[in-house]
């Protein structure tokens, strides 16, 4: 039997609850007292929506002094056949029995209408009546509104129960709307919340019906507010902390990203309204993520405490440390314990990182110098998943900062470099998967594109012998096809020079028909897009592709484990939502001062250290996707006559394409040196970027200091 709130009267028996259909498990003794009594306005249509998600979130606390009781009308506006009794009986039973007290009130006389004045005025009585001895505060809350309870908790009990205390968010109404409130006087907004302690509570009951019956307006706030003034004769709180604890947003987008920070989340205690429902689950696992955080930093302290270890000076640093949000996603161990690219499940948590950058250094910015950020974007990152640990991001943002004082700078360009770690919760799940490895007609087709660089492509072609023909078991899995540009009328000797790499190329086409292709030969200036282009219309739209730099040497493991990656990728589909997919693998550069490139080194162990080169996090050159993806995007550009960018406008276009482009650091593909021709470039912003990406790898930082010590560059 559903209780109907006007009908009975309330006599202190054991069994109170039971006359509740909706309830948990939790909810048993009536006579044990009770802190905090949550009351939610919601309806039949709308508990169906917000209640699963209440339960999963916010109410999901094991604190037997905390009660949580959701007021929907009597006769719910639905078909006949719509019974929903079954769905939400499992629903209440989910809930943990060491759970707080959770259940529902159905409300005589009261339909789903807005504003829920009579709903609001008959949780206020109900309350009064069945909890004026038993809870010390209520709470009256919309069913769109996030609590962050331990925070109130702790709050309220700093404070004094037994006083005339009236809590929220003040508010005097709307400008064009007259609610007859004198000077000074103010009415808590329900939306956001509206606490009245257990004094207050008792002295108002009496008073309800009559206020009800002589409302001025059909907002029930309001009409609370007045009746508590008159007589109570206490008014709302109108301290300006209360905006950020009852923290209520009047943007039109309400998300991470949108509208609120980590600064909002962590000083307040309710959030309304929230119309996405997955914003819920963001808030709780960040306030998850902050207290393992806080829990870590306690543990620490005490650790060194317990060690009796002497505190380190305090030395001042750039970094800052702040929790972040993260939505909930899931991650493949598989692939995600490298660095790899940003792809569109990222979208939201980028843009609520770019908010709270600019929030955190505007403050700074402003108190300490006369500059003012004004906006900011997100410009490249990269993430990796580490079982232990969480989630690692290292991106970069772009911003714009305006001088105060325009007549020196009027406004700036400021790019940096931001690391982020994100732990994992205890929602932590692993999913495993079977990868079948055994594809043995599925090849690997390298393109390769050439232009007078003999040496390079003749150490290139050595390399894939000594490192692909002289391996029987990658015969049927890999082949070879190169595009050569060459400006002179000198091909036909060149097919006759013993040294040509053109006549090495057509031999092991002759000996290896299967796996070496005869080199394409276009008689026309060089065009890196272009060429790359024709290369890939040898393939059908199926074949996978893997687009190689004359310039790079590799080992077959790097080769073999590419297309078992692809593979992987397109055969199992592990991202049903991405149409397409790219592996845009992240290369070793070598430094100049570097000599393991050299041929009589090709069969010499190397060393990937900081003094031999770096792994080039801006490189797009190397790229592995099937035809099919690659003409979905819009292929290789073609009329792209000068030095770079095609490899990143072909890179873009797959992010925006909405395809699952992959990054991994690949120590096994080795770019070598080369002196780049930046001189002859017209483009200013061209010539500027192909000096930077030469002079990045002219030596390593090593070098470049023994250099400068050696030749005195810099007097003392």
């Amino acid at each position: 039997m559903i209780l109907r709130i006007l009908c009975l009267s309330y006599n202190k028996q054991p069994n109170f609850y039971n006359q509740f259909l909706y309830k948990s498990k939790s909810c048993s003794s009536s006579s044990s007292t009770k802190f905090l009594t949550i009351g939610v306005i919601s309806s039949y249509e709308r508990l169906h929506t917000y209640l699963p998600i209440i339960l999963k979130t916010w109410a999901k606390i094991n604190d037997s002094s905390i009660e949580i009781i959701f007021f929907i009308e009597e006769n719910p506006r639905l078909p006949v056949s719509y019974d929903m009794d079954d769905y939400y009986i499992k629903l209440f039973s989910n809930v943990n029995e060491f759970n707080s007290c959770v259940y529902t009130v159905r409300l005589q006389h009261v339909i789903d209408q807005y504003p829920p004045q009579l709903k609001g005025f008959y949780l206020i009585k109900y309350l009064y009546l069945f909890y004026g001895r038993r809870t010390s505060w209520i709470l009256r809350l919309d069913d769109n509104a996030y609590v962050h309870i331990p925070k109130l908790i702790k709050w309220l009990k700093s404070l004094d129960e037994r006083k005339l205390l009236y809590i929220g968010q003040g508010g005097t109404g709307r400008q064009n709307e007259n609610i007859y409130f004198k000077n000074q006087q103010y009415f808590c907004m329900g939306g956001s919340g509206v606490i009245l302690s257990q004094t207050i509570l008792n002295k108002l009951g009496p008073h309800l019906d009559h206020c009800l019956q002589t409302v001025y307006t059909n907002h029930e706030d309001v009409e609370i507010g007045r009746c508590i003034i008159q007589y109570v004769h206490v008014s709302c709180t109108n301290a300006f902390d209360s905006k950020t604890y009852f923290y209520h947003h009047y943007g039109s987008k309400y998300s991470f990203g949108h509208g609120f920070t980590t600064n909002m989340i962590q000083n307040s205690f309710i959030m309304h309204p929230i119309k996405n429902l997955y914003t819920f689950y963001h808030i709780e696992v960040y306030n998850q993520r902050y207290k393992q955080q806080q829990d870590e930093k306690r543990l620490n302290s005490l650790v060194r405490q317990i060690n009796n270890v002497i505190p380190l000076p305090k030395i001042k640093s750039s970094y800052r440390s702040f929790t972040t949000f993260i939505p909930r996603i899931n991650l493949d161990l598989t692939k995600e314990l490298q660095l790899k690219s940003f792809d569109i499940k990222w979208n939201s948590y980028l843009q609520s990182i770019v908010e709270n950058c600019l929030e955190d250094l505007r403050y700074r910015w402003n108190r300490k110098t006369n500059w003012t950020l004004t906006n900011g974007t997100f410009v490249f990152g990269y993430y990796q998943s580490l079982p232990t640990k969480g989630v690692e991001l290292i991106f970069e943002m772009l911003f714009n900062v305006m001088n105060q004082q325009p007549a020196i700078h009027p406004s700036l360009f400021v790019r940096k470099r931001i690391y982020t770690k994100a732990g994992f919760t205890n929602r932590l799940k692993y999913h495993e998967i079977e990868v079948d490895d055994q594809i043995d007609n599925d090849k690997l087709n390298l393109i390769v594109v050439s232009s007078n660089k003999d040496d390079a492509l003749k150490r290139f072609i050595i390399n894939f012998k000594q490192q692909i023909l002289n391996s029987t078991p990658l015969h049927r899995i890999i082949t070879l096809t190169c595009v050569y540009f060459h400006r002179s009328e000198t091909t036909a000797t060149q097919l006759d020079d013993d040294n040509s790499p053109l006549k090495l190329i057509n031999e092991l086409a002759y000996q290896y028909p299967a796996i070496v292709h005869k080199p394409v030969i276009y008689n026309v200036s060089f065009n890196h897009g272009k060429g790359r282009q024709l290369g890939s219309r040898h393939f059908d739209k199926n074949d996978l592709l893997l687009f190689v730099d004359v310039d790079l040497v590799f080992t077959y493991d790097a080769l073999v484990n590419i297309r078992r990656f692809m593979l992987h990728q397109i055969k199992h589909k592990t991202n049903e939502l991405s149409k397409c997919t790219a592996y845009f693998p992240i290369v070793y550069s070598h430094t100049n001062n570097d000599h393991q490139c050299l041929l009589s080194h090709a069969n010499v162990e190397y060393n990937i250290t900081s003094n031999h080169g770096t792994f080039s996090i801006y490189g797009f050159g190397t790229v592995a996707t099937t035809k099919n993806d690659l003409d979905s995007v819009g292929g290789w550009e073609t009329n792209n006559t000068g030095w770079g960018v095609e490899d990143v406008n072909l890179y873009t276009r797959f992010i925006e394409a909405g395809c699952m482009v992959h990054r991994v650091a690949q120590p096994d593909l080795r770019h070598c040196f080369h002196k780049k021709m930046c001189d002859g470039i017209k483009d200013k912003k061209r010539q500027r970027m192909c000096r930077e990406a030469e002079s990045s790898l002219l030596g390593s930082h090593s070098h470049i200091y023994s250099h400068i010590v050696r030749s005195q560059l810099l007097k003392v």
